[in-house]
């Protein structure tokens, strides 16, 4: 079982929820809530109880992506697993949920912004926008700044934002099908950011995280040791280029030994990046070639395989045929499934495709 907890900032409150995950189940709402930003600290040590609980932070200045903790963030003390939008974070929890999916529009409303996240969360089009001008105006910016037209808009409205009628009434004038998410009991009314920050506080490595800089306080002592050692990485970077120089004047000069013609002389070796990109493809259709070897006729409907460039899982949503009585039995351990709690016959897991370094 492992423990993560969720923030997300909105003026001097923070919404929060803790979560818990065990192995090859989703995520469960252990308790949730909201709190001022002086009782911050106070919560995570409560929650905590003495051990180390991860936390990630959904916030921005504006419409801009947060790179680093706000000023007046009180929890220095451990620093969070990373930072998100808000449009990110909240679209997070019900893509993980099975809710929603690639060729939607996804819309959450608060009692303060609109945020719009476009296909997988982080990897698309991603705003939020303040309530402070009339919402027809703030969703028209939105639409118009979209890559392409939605064939369907989701909708999840918190309980306090009184504009859930006005924002469906807009959405219908616009000829848009709208499809509205309740929130679950099993949710306990949690805030829909602080939720998918609770997500990403458990897998940080996930499309759309954001790693903050350092927050240490810089003193003369440590730049002492980081100029110490970028002195001592430059002079062994020109004795490598020294000797690189050196062996390539060697391979210059003519040799006395015969070579054969099908011998190899010389091999480059692969870039690291390009054999980083040769793996995950390698473990990718390793996943892919594991589903459907198992698989019987007629069995799948649907299957779906998305990944980020820096993700180190690859997201699976299968669809299976109702009609014919089938089940996973024999998958290897780095790929997981689970049934969807909203749709009995929505498969949706991870497959590792790469090893953390």
């Amino acid at each position: 079982m492992t423990l993560s907890l969720g923030f997300h900032l909105s003026g001097n409150t923070a919404d929060w929820a803790l979560v818990e995950r065990h192995e090859h189940a989703p995520a469960k709402v252990i308790s949730a809530g909201n709190c001022t930003l002086s009782q911050v600290s106070e919560l995570h040590n409560k929650l905590s109880s003495g051990h180390q609980l991860t936390w990630a932070l959904s916030t921005c200045d504006g419409n801009s992506r947060p790179t680093r903790l706000p000023r007046r963030w009180p929890l220095m003390r451990t620093g969070p697993a990373c930072l998100l939008h808000p449009a990110v974070a909240a679209a997070a929890w019900d893509w993980d949920s099975g809710r929603y999916d690639q060729n939607e529009l996804h819309l959450w409303l608060n009692q303060d912004e609109l945020c719009c996240s476009e296909a997988f969360p982080g990897d698309s089009f991603y705003c939020r926008e303040a309530l402070d001008a009339p919402l027809g105006q703030i969703l028209e910016r939105i639409l118009s700044r979209l890559s392409r037209s939605p064939t369907q808009v989701v909708v999840t409205v918190e309980e306090q934002s009184g504009d859930r009628k006005l924002l469906l009434d807009l959405l219908d004038d616009r000829d848009l099908k709208v499809r509205e998410l309740i929130s679950l009991p099993e949710e306990a009314g949690a805030n829909r950011a602080a939720l998918g920050a609770a997500l990403f506080a458990l897998d940080p490595t996930r499309s759309g995280a954001i790693k903050p800089p350092s927050e240490s306080p810089r003193n003369d002592p440590a730049w002492l040791v980081f100029f110490s050692i970028a002195l001592l990485c430059g002079v062994f970077s020109f004795w490598l280029n020294r000797q690189q120089q050196q062996q390539m004047e060697q391979w210059r000069r003519p040799a006395n030994i015969a070579i054969a013609s099908d011998s190899i002389a010389f091999i480059a070796p692969m870039p690291l990046e390009l054999a980083r990109l040769l793996d995950r493809r390698r473990a990718t259709l390793a996943a892919l070639e594991a589903i459907l070897g198992e698989v019987t006729p007629r069995s799948l409907r649907e299957l779906e395989i998305s990944t980020g460039p820096h993700s180190r899982d690859a997201r699976l949503r299968l669809r299976l045929n109702p009609e014919v009585d089938f089940a996973f039995t024999h998958l290897p351990d780095n790929i997981v499934l689970t049934t969807s709690t909203d749709h009995p016959f929505l498969l949706l897991g991870r497959a590792r495709i790469e090893e953390v370094q």
